[in-house]
């Protein structure tokens, strides 16, 4: 961080101030109160940057979501009108059913084609 050459004061209650040198003394993640108070700004500080970046991440979540919901719209959308170009169980016997008579039909002139040339 550089040499700490300014300096503030604060005022607070003897029972908060014993709270936390007992509690700068019991870790060995600071090394006087000076520093317990540096490093727990900067987080306070870098949780307000966390909290920033986790509102626009949430913004640009939103914004995905909405145009996924509307492409899912548009998806429905377009399966609805193809649903009617679709054919049904019962077309598709109707379509069976005439190629089935076609081709038995085919089959029987076949069968009298070729019987009358056998004859012949």
């Amino acid at each position: 961080m550089g040499k700490h050459d300014e300096r503030i004061e604060i005022t607070l209650p003897s029972e908060q101030k014993e709270k936390w040198e007992e509690f700068e003394e019991n870790t060995d993640a600071y090394s006087s109160m000076s520093d317990l108070v540096r490093k727990a700004v900067e987080k306070e500080i870098g949780l307000d940057d966390k909290t920033r970046e986790l509102g626009e991440l949430k913004e640009e979540l939103v914004s995905l979501y909405s145009n996924l919901n509307i492409q899912m719209k548009n998806l429905n959308t377009g399966f609805e009108e193809m649903r009617g170009e679709i054919p049904t169980n019962e077309d598709l016997y109707d379509i069976n059913h005439d190629s089935t008579i076609d081709a038995v039909d085919k089959i029987i002139d076949d069968a009298e084609v070729n019987e009358d040339s056998y004859r012949k």
